[in-house]
């Protein structure tokens, strides 16, 4: 069953006292393989993922979405019955989708942003109301003004809001999930203040030495993870 839902999962001897799981799109899989001290706590946080590549917080409303994220998601929590659950969206809505509805559809920004926070909070809420939540910060957008190499940059060359602007989309979107989580007494990370740098856009440190790849750097988002977390 947990292979099934696309959880990589640990077991036996390995296990670790606590165990998380974690459902997002692919900037998730930085969870994987990841055994994090807790803060007075014998033993360590470990974690199961779910990582739905291309998936987005506006889409778990859409059942008919390319990425069938929702039903993978419902997947993975029926196979893992654990109280914690991380959950990591919204990069490709504010890095993509968004700006796109904007281009192709003439939805403007803001009411499409309204409306990405009003299917992700609801879709928190729903996992609140049996499980410990925490929310992790959707990643700052890292893919440059004119690039258009990669497969991802490729797939996004349409969208013409420079790289700035996405920023300032995610920083919006990552400030009311916050406020959300706040007021709901759910767990939230804000990795936002330490993520960027003295330019206001992604900090220098966290892109991938590889510039094909959109993904933070691995090492410094796990180390991200690691020094900001609930489990600290």
């Amino acid at each position: 069953m947990l292979a099934e839902a696309g959880i990589r999962g640990v077991s036996g001897a390995d296990a670790p006292q606590r165990l998380a799981l974690v459902l997002g799109d692919s900037h998730a899989a930085v969870f994987e393989g990841l055994r994090l001290p807790v803060q007075g706590v014998a033993g360590a946080q470990g974690f199961d993922v779910c990582s739905v590549g291309g998936a987005t917080a506006s889409g778990l409303e859409n059942p008919n979405s390319a990425t069938h994220a929702r039903e993978r998601f419902v997947q993975a929590l029926a196979a893992q019955p654990c109280q914690d659950v991380v959950v990591l969206l919204g990069e490709v809505d504010t890095g993509f989708v968004i700006w796109h509805r904007a281009q192709t559809r003439g939805i403007p920004v803001l009411d499409s942003l309204d409306q990405t926070l009003c299917t992700y909070t609801g879709f928190l809420d729903e996992l609140a109301r049996s499980r410990r939540v925490c929310v992790i910060s959707a990643p700052l957008p890292t893919i440059q003004d004119g690039q258009h190499w990669g497969e991802v940059a490729n797939l996004r060359r349409e969208v013409r809001a420079s790289l700035f602007k996405r920023t300032q989309l995610t920083l919006m979107f990552n400030g009311a999930v916050a406020e959300h989580a706040r007021r709901s007494a759910m767990g939230h990370v804000n990795l936002d203040p330490h993520s960027i740098g003295g330019d206001r856009l992604v900090h220098d440190a966290l892109r991938s030495r590889d510039p094909l790849d959109h993904h933070y750097d691995r090492a410094a988002f796990q180390a991200l993870i690691r020094a900001h977390g609930p489990w600290r």
